[in-house]
């Protein structure tokens, strides 16, 4: 193999101190390492700062730059799916519209479930007092409410749902 310069021994000090370098070329350099005293001055700079950086203690990236980055893939393998063909990118849109309303409605479905049940309350304490009923015993009646009473009951049997009412009024207001 051919003399290797110093300016390409020292371009592959960190290789050759790691152990990455192929045979032939790992021995060119070696011969060189024990000809040339400044780049074996290199190597040993080299190998103690590659031990110096094997001791420094590794960071951990924070949780929440891993859940930004799992929260990015996953929106870009969505994203991809929903380009494959145009059921996928309908199934996509459905999805997103579901997922509007659903968010637009959760905020009001509590509140407006309790106004419905205040109301169906009030309501039901306040209907007893809707009636309107005639206070006098002998006059016009013109109230909206007055007692029937029945007179005469029909010598047919009926079974069914239909009931035929039949209602007479005398001349002066009964």
């Amino acid at each position: 193999m051919e003399e290797l310069s110093c300016r390409s021994v020292r371009a592959s000090l960190w290789d050759y101190n790691a152990g990455d370098l192929a045979e032939p070329v790992n021995r060119s350099v070696s011969s060189h390492l024990g000809a040339c005293r400044d780049c074996d001055m290199h190597r040993l700079e080299a190998n103690s700062m590659r031990v110096g950086l094997r001791h420094i203690a590794t960071k951990r990236p924070p949780a929440i730059l891993d859940t930004r980055l799992r929260v990015i893939a996953s929106r870009e393998r969505s994203r991809l799916l929903a380009r494959r063909d145009f059921a996928a990118w309908m199934q996509e849109r459905k999805a997103r519209a579901k997922l509007f309303f659903d968010n637009l409605l959760r905020p009001f479905a509590l509140p407006a479930a309790g106004g419905l049940l205040a109301s169906f309350l009030c309501f039901g304490m306040v209907v007893d007092n809707l009636q309107l009923r005639a206070g006098w015993d002998d006059g016009m009646p013109v109230g909206l409410f007055t007692g029937v009473t029945i007179t005469d009951v029909s010598p047919f049997c009926s079974h069914g749902r239909d009931v035929l009412v039949q209602l007479t009024v005398d001349s002066t207001g009964r």
